[in-house]
């Protein structure tokens, strides 16, 4: 995919978008909190899964992407059968904000009935105190970038391996 940066601002916090996928890998929020980002709002549709991958991905990754890079983020899934038809899949819903150091902030109710707009305050304050305690952005692994962007190395999959 493509990093359309957006890099808006609204009372003096620079604010970006990714949209569904791309949460699940480190590198576009990377990018996006290095062009300057400090919210990024994520839109998505996750279905729930008899695993529930999709519920470790809302609840394990969007964390970590936050603390990794000192950005709140705001998720917002859709929950339930958004359609209301049988063949619809059903959504595991689980939009929250979560803080630069990576606090779930504020929830939604995963309720079919009613939509719901979730807020938070911010304190910028906080904000650079967690900078300076784990300054990840700073310390970043560089040396490694060129073999990260080698698209000759391939990944492999295991013999024995099926996508569900």
């Amino acid at each position: 995919g493509v990093i359309i940066v957006i890099n808006y601002e609204l009372n003096s916090v620079k604010i970006d978008i990714l949209i569904c996928y791309d949460i699940e890998f480190p590198e576009p929020m990377r990018c996006l909190t290095l062009m300057g980002a400090q919210l990024i709002l994520v839109s998505t549709a996750l279905v729930k899964d008899k695993d529930n991958v999709n519920v470790d991905i809302t609840t394990k990754e969007v964390v970590t992407r936050a603390m990794k890079n000192h950005v709140w983020i705001a998720y917002s899934n859709l929950y339930g059968l958004y359609l209301k038809e049988e063949s619809t899949p059903e959504y595991c819903g689980l939009s929250y904000i979560v803080s630069p150091d990576g606090k779930d902030l504020r929830r939604a109710k995963d309720n079919n009935d009613n939509d719901e707009l979730i807020t938070v305050e911010s304190c910028p304050q906080h904000y650079k105190e967690n900078l300076r305690s784990t300054p990840y952005l700073v310390d970043r692994r560089t040396d490694l970038f060129q073999l990260i962007a080698n698209t000759n190395m391939k990944f492999v999959l295991p013999d024995n391996y099926s996508y569900h």
